[in-house]
């Protein structure tokens, strides 16, 4: 297959990338809220000062009662909960939650763990002290419609955005899959390169690595189309 060479480096790039994004290496980070805190996440302050992003969660630091909320960043108070983050499958520090506003502040886009080597990707737009989640068409989907990570042994997979202007933003995607047969390979094209099994651990299996990336425009009624799209560059590829 086309791409990326193939190397055994894969699921550990990402892994890489999401102890970053983590802030914790590859363990939780956790925290135990009090009553009434409610802290800041990474970068969670809009440019514009006027709009935050808070974490909230239990006295006993499950991930499964972890929230993020819009506050009114000059009277810090609740505008209300982001409803669509409630599977974080991990972290419950807010240093784990990360957001990357606009430069004009109208959307923020929040990536978070939801398993040790995968996160969760999700964009709002922000206005009228509310927050509407904004969708888009997958960049998986768009080049291999046919290759469902749902049916696959995915053992990562890495998702970040980039603002290019208020209106338009570069997604990546990286994913490592093991145990797939060469029919699903092939589908991704020169999208994916194909990993041969660990010589540690023939039993492993040959793998498959992919990275996308597109550069995507707001279309209206909260919703993005991709303008490009094209392979991607493996993040921290230059660390192997």
């Amino acid at each position: 297959m086309g791409g990326r060479p193939a190397t055994k480096w894969s699921a550990w790039l990402i892994t890489a990338c999401l102890s970053a994004l983590s802030g914790s290496g590859y363990a939780t980070a956790e925290h135990r809220y009090g009553p009434g805190e409610y802290d800041l996440i990474d970068h969670g302050l809009a440019p514009d000062q006027q709009y935050a992003i808070v974490a909230h969660g239990d006295r006993e630091g499950n991930p499964e009662h972890l929230r993020l909320f819009l506050v009114d960043a000059r009277t810090y108070r609740r505008i209300g909960p982001l409803e669509e983050v409630n599977d974080a499958g991990l972290d419950t520090a807010p240093e784990a939650f990360h957001a990357r506003w606009s430069p004009d502040s109208r959307h923020v886009a929040l990536s978070y763990r939801t398993d040790r080597h995968v996160n969760a990707l999700r964009i709002y737009r922000i206005e009228h002290r509310r927050a509407f989640p904004v969708s888009g068409p997958g960049l998986l989907a768009t080049v291999a419609p046919d290759f469902r990570l749902e049916d696959l042994d995915v053992t990562a997979h890495y998702r970040e955005l980039e603002w290019l202007s208020p209106t338009r933003f570069r997604l990546h995607e990286d994913g490592y899959v093991r145990q797939l047969s060469e029919e699903a390979a092939k589908s991704l094209g020169p999208f994916g390169a194909v990993e041969p099994a660990d010589p540690a651990d023939p039993s492993s299996g040959q793998g498959l690595s992919f990275s996308i990336e597109a550069v995507c425009e707001f279309a209206g009624e909260d919703q993005y189309s991709i303008r490009t799209i094209k392979p991607g560059t493996w993040k921290l590829q230059s660390s192997s």
